[in-house]
């Protein structure tokens, strides 16, 4: 599981910034990303509003040796999803589907 999180870069396709992420985060080069869902999330401080749209995805790992980049205090895997992770309720019904044979 990785839960990459970071922005575009200028002009870069969402899929690649999920691989880029993920290699720059752990160490790890992702195959078959599929989009799950975009949420949108709004941020305001009263006066203004700021809108953030968040990509997640569901990847299969291409290694399982996790290299933690210098932005990174932990990387290890899990058996299960922590009951704290954002999102965890969206990834167990991705799971679910996969599990199920959906596709994306």
């Amino acid at each position: 599981m990785v839960y990459a999180r970071g922005l575009l870069e200028q002009g870069e396709r969402t899929d690649d910034g999920l691989r880029r992420e993920a290699r720059e985060e752990v160490g790890l080069e992702l195959a078959d990303p599929a989009l799950t869902r975009i949420v949108h999330e709004t941020i305001t401080d009263g006066s203004r509003a700021r809108h953030g749209y968040f990509a997640q995805f569901i990847a299969r790992a291409q290694s399982t040796e996790l290299r933690p980049g210098h932005e990174v205090i932990e990387a290890r895997w899990f058996d299960g999803l922590p009951r704290d992770m954002a999102f965890r309720d969206d990834y167990l019904e991705d799971f679910r589907k996969i599990q199920a044979g959906a596709s994306f």
